[in-house]
């Protein structure tokens, strides 16, 4: 399942597999890679947390 991001978000969240669960990661907009703080056991949580911190992005 892959996720649509809107196309305005220029630095997108996407699902890391990390061990036996997940975790959401990006691109920094200073070029440092950034993950998250939360391990997931299910691939469709950390899709919902991709979602939403997509969906909420600043600018």
């Amino acid at each position: 399942m892959k996720l649509e991001v809107a196309e305005e978000v220029k630095y997108p969240w996407v699902v890391v597999p990390v061990g036996d669960g997940y975790t959401v990661a990006r691109n920094g907009k200073s070029g440092i890679p950034e993950v998250g703080y939360h391990y997931y056991l299910e691939r469709r949580d950390a899709e919902e947390d991709a979602e939403w911190r997509n969906d909420n992005e600043e600018e």
